[in-house]
């Protein structure tokens, strides 16, 4: 698959808001969708008709609709890549603030699966081999948005873009950040801890304040050290910001926010 069919292809169709009408899915009180039914069924088909050359490739091909039809089995690269796909059908992915919402008042709503939040971003030093590349990527491009850096970030997929990045071991793919990407400073990043539920900031997916004992009912800020790490909520509930690997597929499924 080249790049421009990557970056461009997807994002050059008409996208019809009106097509959410057939979606087969109950729709969350916190505003996010199971993306599920027909709607589901048609994204998959556009998805896999855009991988061309990529349609063998696990870290991409993963994606499918199970019986019920529910779209799920991602991660960041997937993510990324449909969201494009998602836009012409009125869908979105969540913004950092749905997904504080949906933590901290209807955590159940997120149920036993890995919901994907992002990135973290702790610093231009990179331990793990892999991500040396798109970490001084991603630092370059943290710069040039907001003139100066303040580590760590937490940056979102919603709004960032793939991208066709030489040396990536990551099948040769990048992430672009665009304007539509929220890029937070967040040194709280920096301290694995405890937090409550209502000691979560809603705005940014993220804990406000951090303590070292584990009381009832706390969920777990789980922080790595250096460098660029996956940001998700994990089955348990708890922020996990520490796992190097972006390419593992999750058995999880697609949430969405209407557009």
């Amino acid at each position: 698959m080249s790049t421009e069919r990557i970056t461009n292809t997807v994002v050059l169709r008409e996208t019809k808001k009106d097509k959410t009408k057939d979606m087969e899915i109950e729709e969350a009180h916190s505003g996010l969708l199971r993306v599920s039914g027909d709607i589901a069924e048609r994204i998959l088909k556009k998805f896999r008709e855009t991988l061309g050359n990529y349609s063998n490739d696990t870290m991409l091909s993963s994606l499918y609709a199970e019986k019920e039809r529910d779209l799920r089995n991602a991660n960041p690269f997937i993510k990324v890549l449909l969201e494009h796909i998602l836009q012409e059908e009125g869908l979105r992915l969540p913004r950092l603030r749905d997904l504080g919402i949906a933590l901290k008042y209807f955590p159940r709503e997120l149920g036993s699966f890995t919901i994907d939040i992002g990135f973290a971003l702790r610093s231009q030093e990179e331990t793990y081999p892999p991500n040396k590349t798109l970490t001084q990527d991603l630092v370059d491009q943290v710069k040039v948005i907001q003139g100066k850096l303040a580590f760590p970030y937490l940056i979102s997929l919603r709004g960032t873009r793939l991208q066709s990045y030489p040396g990536s071991k990551y099948n040769g793919l990048s992430f672009r950040l665009t304007e539509g990407t929220e890029i937070i400073s967040a040194p709280i990043l920096n301290h694995p801890g405890y937090f409550s539920p209502e000691e979560l900031d809603e705005n940014t997916c993220l804990p406000r304040t951090i303590r070292k004992e584990k009381k009832r009912g706390d969920l777990e800020l789980i922080a790595g050290q250096s460098g660029l790490c996956r940001a998700y909520i994990n089955v348990y509930g708890d922020i996990d910001t520490q796992t190097k690997d972006l390419s593992v597929v999750d058995f999880s499924p697609v949430l969405a926010v209407k557009e």
